[in-house]
């Protein structure tokens, strides 16, 4: 008996050592993976007008530093891309300077040659961006003149007219290379222009492919750039999704100062879109069978062209008016359902009363170039313009 309970605790002592060793020998246990941001977002600015506009923040450098301070970038990857940097601080001109905004601060974490084509520059940074700093939902607003259409520049502006397709063309890119979120959705969540004039329905319809909630400004160029401070602390600190985003940008905007705000900036749920332009297709095709209708609106854009110096107009704006000018020969229920439409992918839009979520009948969210239907369907049928 003693002697089994001598084998049996040689064994028993031999198995601990033998297992104890196997502990040893075995690779250390990896620290668990850090939790994936809630947004990554990226902001395209200029440091100076190089495109002729005088409404661009002089030196954005300065600007971006003052705005930024004191945002926590804990919880949401924040990066702001600066093309024609001064030479003084950070190279030389032509070269894309990309910071990660933190605490207190910028960091410096890339410089890159900046393409001369400005569809390149987004697709190379906004690539760059989502690649190196992963996250659940993707982001990008744009605070430069880059993608201005013919229809939206004045003639005293010095620009290069830039189609809407290209434009479309380089958000398909991004959405074709960059990384997939978690859910597999390789849309961008939110695009944004903080600039005059890109809130219009050619914009929108272009982008609806690629990206799921967009916000721009539909009319005047605005004097100050959007609250950037409040957007990203909303951003680190809550993460909310894109919807919510795109509401808060406007109301962050209609809560400036009344002479610096943008007129007419609208988030728009471009997974709506395709419904608007169907209703409004009906709509055009139906009244463009009046031959008044048709001498009107020549007569319509014509007008408006010599009091703005532009191709452009309110959406619904337009429809009424063509609508009145068909003198009943087109169905009112064509304009009540695109009416309708429009509603429903309109989230949200500044100069609203609280409690009215009716806005002021100069602005429904989103402008046009009459007769708009043709360069919608430029942008969506024929393809990016070589």
């Amino acid at each position: 008996m003693r002697n089994r309970r001598f084998v049996f605790a040689a064994i028993f002592a031999v198995a601990v050592t033998w297992g104890g060793s196997l502990r040893a020998d075995a690779p250390p246990t990896k620290d668990p993976p850090s939790p994936v941001p809630k947004w990554t977002f990226v902001v395209f600015m200029e440091s100076s007008g190089v495109d002729g506009s005088a409404n661009m923040n002089p030196s954005a450098f300065e600007n971006i530093t003052s705005i930024m301070g004191g945002i926590a970038g804990t919880s949401a990857n924040i990066i702001v891309q600066l093309s024609s940097v001064n030479p003084d601080k950070f190279g030389s001109e032509g070269k894309a300077h990309r910071f990660l905004v933190k605490k207190d601060s910028l960091e410096h974490v890339s410089v890159a040659p900046l393409p001369k084509d400005y569809a390149d520059a987004l697709y190379e940074g906004a690539y760059w961006a989502f690649k190196e700093y992963p996250a659940q939902c993707h982001g990008i607003i744009v605070a430069t003149n880059w993608f201005r259409p013919s229809f939206t520049i004045r003639k005293d502006e010095a620009m290069t007219p830039f189609p809407v397709s290209r434009l479309a063309s380089a958000v398909e890119r991004i959405t074709l290379t960059a990384p997939k979120d978690p859910a597999g959705d390789k849309k961008i969540d939110l695009f944004g222009f903080d600039c005059p004039l890109m809130g219009n329905f050619e914009v929108a319809v272009a982008l609806s492919k690629y990206v799921n909630f967009f916000v721009g400004n539909e009319d005047r160029p605005i004097v100050a750039a959007w609250p950037y401070k409040e957007i990203f602390k909303m951003l680190s600190q809550h993460g909310p999704d894109a919807n919510v985003v795109a509401k808060k940008i406007v109301r962050f905007c209609e809560q400036m100062d009344k002479s610096e705000a943008p007129e007419g900036c609208a988030a728009v749920n471009l997974n709506k879109i395709g419904t608007v332009l169907e209703k409004f297709l009906e709509f055009t095709k139906e009244s463009s069978e009046n031959e008044i209708v048709k001498a009107w609106k020549e007569k319509f854009c014509t007008e408006h062209l010599q009091l703005n110096d532009r191709e452009i107009v309110d959406i619904v704006k337009f429809c009424k008016a063509v609508y009145e000018a068909s003198f009943g020969s087109t169905p009112v229920q064509l304009l009540t359902a695109f009416e309708n439409a429009l509603d429903q992918a309109i989230i949200a839009i500044t100069n609203t009363q609280p409690g009215n979520p009716t806005p002021p009948p100069i602005w429904s969210g989103l402008s046009v170039h009459p007769p708009a239907e043709s360069h919608v369907l430029d942008a969506i049928i024929n393809g990016p313009q070589k």
